[in-house]
Protein backbone atom coordinates (compact mmCIF):
# COMPACT_ATOMS: atom_id res chain seq x y z
CA UNK A 1 0.00 0.00 0.00
CA UNK A 2 2.52 2.24 1.10
CA UNK A 3 4.39 1.77 -2.48
CA UNK A 4 0.92 2.29 -4.20
CA UNK A 5 0.36 5.72 -2.55
CA UNK A 6 4.18 6.54 -3.62
CA UNK A 7 3.52 6.01 -6.91
CA UNK A 8 -0.07 8.14 -7.03
CA UNK A 9 0.67 10.48 -4.97
CA UNK A 10 2.18 13.01 -7.39
CA UNK A 11 -1.35 12.45 -9.47
CA UNK A 12 -3.69 13.47 -6.84
CA UNK A 13 -2.57 17.17 -5.89
CA UNK A 14 -4.85 19.67 -7.59
CA UNK A 15 -2.87 23.06 -8.62
CA UNK A 16 0.89 23.52 -8.70
CA UNK A 17 3.52 22.53 -6.89
CA UNK A 18 7.70 22.76 -7.28
CA UNK A 19 9.22 18.93 -7.82
CA UNK A 20 12.77 18.08 -8.10
CA UNK A 21 13.56 16.91 -11.94
CA UNK A 22 14.15 12.81 -11.96
CA UNK A 23 17.97 11.95 -12.41
CA UNK A 24 17.50 11.09 -15.81
CA UNK A 25 16.27 14.78 -16.80
CA UNK A 26 19.03 16.80 -14.67
CA UNK A 27 21.74 14.35 -16.91
CA UNK A 28 19.72 16.88 -19.95
CA UNK A 29 18.44 20.03 -18.34
CA UNK A 30 20.96 20.17 -15.89
CA UNK A 31 19.57 22.20 -12.49
CA UNK A 32 16.67 24.22 -13.73
CA UNK A 33 13.23 25.03 -12.02
CA UNK A 34 10.89 22.32 -12.78
CA UNK A 35 7.53 22.06 -11.55
CA UNK A 36 4.05 20.47 -12.39
CA UNK A 37 0.62 21.91 -13.22
CA UNK A 38 -1.98 19.26 -13.50
CA UNK A 39 -0.86 16.33 -15.80
CA UNK A 40 2.26 18.05 -17.42
CA UNK A 41 5.84 19.23 -16.29
CA UNK A 42 7.24 22.12 -16.96
CA UNK A 43 11.00 23.25 -17.05
CA UNK A 44 12.43 26.56 -17.01
CA UNK A 45 15.62 27.32 -19.01
CA UNK A 46 19.00 28.54 -17.82
CA UNK A 47 19.56 31.04 -20.49
CA UNK A 48 17.98 33.38 -22.79
CA UNK A 49 17.87 32.05 -27.09
CA UNK A 50 16.27 33.04 -29.78
CA UNK A 51 13.02 31.09 -30.61
CA UNK A 52 14.27 28.66 -32.89
CA UNK A 53 17.33 28.22 -30.39
CA UNK A 54 14.67 27.78 -27.53
CA UNK A 55 12.52 25.20 -28.84
CA UNK A 56 15.42 22.95 -30.06
CA UNK A 57 16.60 22.88 -26.75
CA UNK A 58 13.45 21.52 -25.59
CA UNK A 59 13.19 18.92 -27.90
CA UNK A 60 17.11 17.51 -27.34
CA UNK A 61 16.29 17.23 -23.95
CA UNK A 62 14.48 14.44 -24.77
CA UNK A 63 11.57 12.53 -22.64
CA UNK A 64 8.68 14.14 -24.59
CA UNK A 65 9.65 17.59 -23.93
CA UNK A 66 8.54 20.38 -26.09
CA UNK A 67 8.19 24.25 -26.25
CA UNK A 68 5.46 25.69 -24.04
CA UNK A 69 2.11 25.76 -25.96
CA UNK A 70 -0.77 27.79 -23.43
CA UNK A 71 -4.28 26.85 -24.28
CA UNK A 72 -6.02 28.40 -20.95
CA UNK A 73 -5.87 31.74 -18.90
CA UNK A 74 -5.56 29.19 -15.99
CA UNK A 75 -2.08 27.37 -17.20
CA UNK A 76 -1.06 30.95 -18.13
CA UNK A 77 -1.98 32.62 -14.49
CA UNK A 78 -0.25 28.89 -12.66
CA UNK A 79 2.63 28.92 -14.77
CA UNK A 80 3.24 32.84 -13.87
CA UNK A 81 2.83 31.42 -9.77
CA UNK A 82 5.52 29.16 -10.38
CA UNK A 83 8.37 31.54 -11.99
CA UNK A 84 10.07 32.82 -8.70
CA UNK A 85 13.19 34.71 -9.28
CA UNK A 86 12.12 34.43 -12.83
CA UNK A 87 9.21 37.04 -12.65
CA UNK A 88 8.73 40.23 -14.62
CA UNK A 89 10.70 38.28 -17.41
CA UNK A 90 9.25 37.78 -20.93
CA UNK A 91 9.19 34.19 -22.26
CA UNK A 92 8.80 32.26 -25.73
CA UNK A 93 6.19 30.28 -26.18
CA UNK A 94 5.53 27.87 -29.39
CA UNK A 95 3.29 30.11 -31.07
CA UNK A 96 4.09 30.66 -34.60
CA UNK A 97 3.08 32.33 -38.02
CA UNK A 98 5.03 31.09 -40.73
CA UNK A 99 5.39 34.39 -43.39
CA UNK A 100 4.35 34.41 -47.40
CA UNK A 101 5.87 36.59 -49.75
CA UNK A 102 6.99 39.17 -46.79
CA UNK A 103 3.82 38.74 -44.49
CA UNK A 104 2.94 36.60 -41.82
CA UNK A 105 -0.04 34.37 -42.53
CA UNK A 106 -2.01 35.37 -39.70
CA UNK A 107 -2.87 31.93 -39.30
CA UNK A 108 -1.16 31.26 -36.15
CA UNK A 109 -0.61 28.09 -34.77
CA UNK A 110 1.04 25.73 -31.89
CA UNK A 111 4.47 25.18 -33.44
CA UNK A 112 4.84 21.98 -30.49
CA UNK A 113 1.38 20.63 -31.53
CA UNK A 114 0.48 21.71 -35.36
CA UNK A 115 -2.38 23.15 -33.62
CA UNK A 116 -4.28 26.50 -34.70
CA UNK A 117 -4.49 28.81 -31.45
CA UNK A 118 -7.87 29.16 -30.25
CA UNK A 119 -10.16 28.94 -28.71
CA UNK A 120 -8.00 30.55 -25.90
CA UNK A 121 -6.08 33.21 -27.05
CA UNK A 122 -4.38 36.35 -24.77
CA UNK A 123 -3.75 38.72 -27.42
CA UNK A 124 -5.89 41.04 -24.77
CA UNK A 125 -7.95 43.71 -26.49
CA UNK A 126 -6.54 43.31 -30.20
CA UNK A 127 -5.10 40.65 -32.63
CA UNK A 128 -1.96 40.99 -34.45
CA UNK A 129 -1.96 42.01 -37.89
CA UNK A 130 -0.25 43.10 -41.12
CA UNK A 131 2.62 41.23 -39.51
CA UNK A 132 6.16 40.68 -41.80
CA UNK A 133 8.35 37.84 -41.58
CA UNK A 134 8.36 35.07 -39.54
CA UNK A 135 6.36 35.61 -36.31
CA UNK A 136 6.81 33.93 -32.64
CA UNK A 137 4.35 34.82 -29.42
CA UNK A 138 5.69 35.77 -26.37
CA UNK A 139 4.49 36.36 -22.91
CA UNK A 140 5.12 38.95 -20.41
CA UNK A 141 5.15 38.01 -16.43
CA UNK A 142 4.87 41.94 -16.04
CA UNK A 143 1.87 44.56 -15.32
CA UNK A 144 -0.21 42.33 -18.06
CA UNK A 145 -0.15 38.78 -18.79
CA UNK A 146 -1.61 39.08 -22.54
CA UNK A 147 0.93 37.67 -25.66
CA UNK A 148 2.89 39.89 -28.06
CA UNK A 149 4.35 38.77 -30.66
CA UNK A 150 7.92 39.39 -32.79
CA UNK A 151 8.37 42.50 -35.22
CA UNK A 152 10.83 43.35 -38.25
CA UNK A 153 13.55 44.44 -36.26
CA UNK A 154 13.33 41.71 -33.12
CA UNK A 155 12.80 38.29 -34.93
CA UNK A 156 12.43 35.06 -34.00
CA UNK A 157 16.00 34.59 -34.62
CA UNK A 158 17.62 37.88 -33.21
CA UNK A 159 15.55 38.07 -30.16
CA UNK A 160 16.67 36.26 -27.18
CA UNK A 161 14.58 35.30 -24.25
CA UNK A 162 13.54 32.92 -21.35
CA UNK A 163 11.78 30.09 -22.22
CA UNK A 164 9.70 26.99 -20.57
CA UNK A 165 9.39 23.51 -21.81
CA UNK A 166 6.64 21.35 -20.76
CA UNK A 167 5.91 17.93 -21.13
CA UNK A 168 2.50 15.31 -20.57
CA UNK A 169 3.46 13.71 -17.21
CA UNK A 170 0.75 10.41 -18.07
CA UNK A 171 2.53 8.51 -20.73
CA UNK A 172 0.61 7.28 -23.38
CA UNK A 173 0.39 3.36 -24.11
CA UNK A 174 3.12 2.90 -27.22
CA UNK A 175 0.50 0.61 -28.98
CA UNK A 176 -2.61 3.24 -29.22
CA UNK A 177 -0.32 6.02 -30.39
CA UNK A 178 0.17 4.82 -33.84
CA UNK A 179 -1.89 6.42 -36.48
CA UNK A 180 -4.36 4.18 -38.49
CA UNK A 181 -3.18 3.14 -41.70
CA UNK A 182 -3.89 4.61 -45.18
CA UNK A 183 -5.39 7.94 -43.75
CA UNK A 184 -6.88 9.67 -46.91
CA UNK A 185 -5.08 6.91 -48.61
CA UNK A 186 -1.91 7.47 -47.94
CA UNK A 187 1.16 4.88 -48.95
CA UNK A 188 2.66 3.68 -45.77
CA UNK A 189 6.07 1.72 -45.80
CA UNK A 190 8.01 0.05 -42.75
CA UNK A 191 11.73 0.58 -41.95
CA UNK A 192 13.41 -1.11 -38.75
CA UNK A 193 11.17 -0.02 -36.41
CA UNK A 194 9.53 3.08 -37.77
CA UNK A 195 6.33 3.63 -39.76
CA UNK A 196 6.24 6.05 -42.98
CA UNK A 197 3.13 8.03 -44.33
CA UNK A 198 3.55 9.42 -47.95
CA UNK A 199 1.19 12.08 -47.97
CA UNK A 200 -1.28 12.34 -51.48
CA UNK A 201 -1.44 16.13 -51.33
CA UNK A 202 1.19 19.36 -51.55
CA UNK A 203 1.67 21.85 -49.00
CA UNK A 204 4.06 24.15 -48.27
CA UNK A 205 7.11 22.95 -45.83
CA UNK A 206 5.26 24.91 -42.33
CA UNK A 207 1.78 23.10 -43.70
CA UNK A 208 3.57 19.59 -44.07
CA UNK A 209 4.97 19.60 -40.50
CA UNK A 210 2.08 20.67 -39.19
CA UNK A 211 -0.07 17.86 -40.69
CA UNK A 212 2.49 15.60 -39.53
CA UNK A 213 1.87 16.41 -36.16
CA UNK A 214 -1.73 16.60 -36.27
CA UNK A 215 -1.83 12.85 -37.20
CA UNK A 216 0.57 12.22 -34.03
CA UNK A 217 3.77 11.76 -36.79
CA UNK A 218 6.59 14.01 -37.54
CA UNK A 219 7.89 15.20 -41.02
CA UNK A 220 10.77 13.04 -41.57
CA UNK A 221 14.15 13.08 -40.23
CA UNK A 222 16.81 10.99 -42.55
CA UNK A 223 19.55 9.86 -39.98
CA UNK A 224 21.38 7.16 -42.10
CA UNK A 225 22.09 5.49 -45.28
CA UNK A 226 19.95 2.70 -44.69
CA UNK A 227 17.35 4.92 -43.90
CA UNK A 228 17.34 7.04 -46.92
CA UNK A 229 17.83 4.19 -49.48
CA UNK A 230 14.85 2.80 -47.70
CA UNK A 231 12.66 5.60 -48.91
CA UNK A 232 14.53 6.28 -52.11
CA UNK A 233 12.96 2.70 -52.85
CA UNK A 234 9.71 4.10 -52.11
CA UNK A 235 9.18 7.95 -53.63
CA UNK A 236 11.06 7.70 -56.84
CA UNK A 237 8.20 5.72 -58.11
CA UNK A 238 6.40 9.37 -57.55
CA UNK A 239 8.58 11.72 -59.60
CA UNK A 240 7.88 14.43 -57.47
CA UNK A 241 9.21 16.74 -54.75
CA UNK A 242 9.22 15.58 -50.75
CA UNK A 243 10.01 17.41 -47.54
CA UNK A 244 12.22 16.68 -44.94
CA UNK A 245 11.96 17.97 -41.66
CA UNK A 246 15.77 19.56 -42.11
CA UNK A 247 15.95 23.43 -42.27
CA UNK A 248 17.91 26.41 -40.91
CA UNK A 249 16.53 29.64 -39.69
CA UNK A 250 19.26 31.28 -37.92
CA UNK A 251 21.83 32.83 -40.15
CA UNK A 252 24.96 31.16 -38.04
CA UNK A 253 24.98 27.35 -37.57
CA UNK A 254 24.05 23.92 -38.95
CA UNK A 255 20.74 22.75 -40.13
CA UNK A 256 18.94 21.15 -38.27
CA UNK A 257 16.03 18.58 -38.33
CA UNK A 258 13.17 20.66 -37.03
CA UNK A 259 11.61 17.06 -35.96
CA UNK A 260 14.44 16.39 -33.46
CA UNK A 261 16.16 19.06 -32.44
CA UNK A 262 19.81 17.39 -33.77
CA UNK A 263 22.01 18.62 -35.96
CA UNK A 264 21.99 17.00 -39.85
CA UNK A 265 24.75 14.10 -39.92
CA UNK A 266 26.93 12.38 -39.50
CA UNK A 267 24.75 10.92 -42.43
CA UNK A 268 24.83 13.85 -45.17
CA UNK A 269 23.53 13.09 -48.68
CA UNK A 270 23.73 16.95 -50.26
CA UNK A 271 23.55 17.53 -53.68
CA UNK A 272 27.31 18.36 -55.45
CA UNK A 273 27.38 22.02 -54.19
CA UNK A 274 24.66 22.17 -51.94
CA UNK A 275 23.56 23.68 -49.54
CA UNK A 276 23.62 26.67 -51.06
CA UNK A 277 23.96 30.06 -49.62
CA UNK A 278 20.97 31.68 -50.00
CA UNK A 279 19.02 33.74 -47.09
CA UNK A 280 15.31 32.15 -48.24
CA UNK A 281 16.54 28.38 -49.35
CA UNK A 282 15.78 27.45 -45.73
CA UNK A 283 14.61 24.12 -45.97
CA UNK A 284 15.92 20.62 -47.21
CA UNK A 285 13.65 19.11 -49.95
CA UNK A 286 14.26 16.02 -52.02
CA UNK A 287 13.59 15.97 -55.63
CA UNK A 288 13.75 13.78 -58.97
CA UNK A 289 15.82 16.05 -60.26
CA UNK A 290 18.59 15.55 -58.01
CA UNK A 291 18.04 11.80 -58.00
CA UNK A 292 16.53 12.49 -54.59
CA UNK A 293 19.54 13.63 -52.89
CA UNK A 294 19.15 16.65 -50.64
CA UNK A 295 19.18 20.10 -51.56
CA UNK A 296 17.95 23.20 -49.16
CA UNK A 297 14.81 25.23 -50.99
CA UNK A 298 12.47 27.94 -50.46
CA UNK A 299 10.18 26.65 -47.80
CA UNK A 300 6.82 28.48 -48.49
CA UNK A 301 7.09 31.31 -51.02
CA UNK A 302 9.32 30.74 -54.01
CA UNK A 303 9.89 32.15 -57.79
CA UNK A 304 6.72 31.50 -59.02
CA UNK A 305 4.46 31.57 -55.78
CA UNK A 306 3.88 29.40 -52.94
CA UNK A 307 6.54 26.26 -52.99
CA UNK A 308 4.01 23.13 -52.94
CA UNK A 309 5.49 19.37 -52.49
CA UNK A 310 4.42 15.93 -51.28
CA UNK A 311 5.99 15.05 -47.74
CA UNK A 312 6.83 12.18 -45.56
CA UNK A 313 5.33 11.92 -42.23
CA UNK A 314 7.41 9.12 -39.60
CA UNK A 315 6.37 7.55 -36.74
CA UNK A 316 8.47 5.47 -33.71
CA UNK A 317 7.62 3.65 -30.38
CA UNK A 318 7.14 6.04 -28.01
CA UNK A 319 6.89 9.48 -29.85
CA UNK A 320 4.82 11.52 -28.62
Amino acid sequence: MKELLTILLPFLFIGTFSYSLPSSEKSNFGERRGFKIGDKGYVISQRQKSWYEAKYDCLISGDGYELLSLESNDELVAIRNQLGDYAGQAFWTSGFSHSTFGYASQMFYWDSTGRSIGPYEGWGTTRPYNLTANTCILFNDGDTDYWSVTNSTKTCSSLSLWYICEKPLEPIAVDTQLPPENIDGRYRFSFGDGVYDISNMILDWFSAKNDCKLRGMRLVSIESQEEDEAIYKEISQYEEGFWTSGAKFLSTGPFSWDSTGHGLGPYLNWYKNYPVDFEKYNCVIMRPAFNYTWENYFCADGYYGITMNRYICEWHPGML
